[in-house]
């Protein structure tokens, strides 16, 4: 067991990054499936048969993917920035 605490004990100056960039690749990881469900439920609003209905949920649906879309962004751009500051 002293073995693993010292290999780990080299990257203690690193660990806060390292942590930063594995909390950001998991929330980059999860936007695939988020837009997956969220194309899911488009689809779904389609079957909606009155127009207001099929608005709200567009608009809706709309807001939804530009959240998800912004959370990549600043997954992708925190990802790479904290590998870069491990190099």
């Amino acid at each position: 067991m002293g073995t693993w605490n010292d290999i780990l004990g080299l990257g203690r100056p690193e660990w806060k990054w390292i942590m930063l960039g594995c909390v950001f690749s998991i929330l980059l990881g999860l936007t695939v499936p988020l837009c997956a469900l969220l194309i899911g439920r488009l689809f779904h609003s389609l079957l909606l048969s009155e127009e207001s209905e099929i608005s709200d949920s567009f608009r809706l649906l709309s807001l939804m993917f530009v959240i998800v879309g912004v959370l990549a962004g600043v997954g992708a751009f925190f990802q790479v920035k904290s590998n870069k500051i491990e190099q």
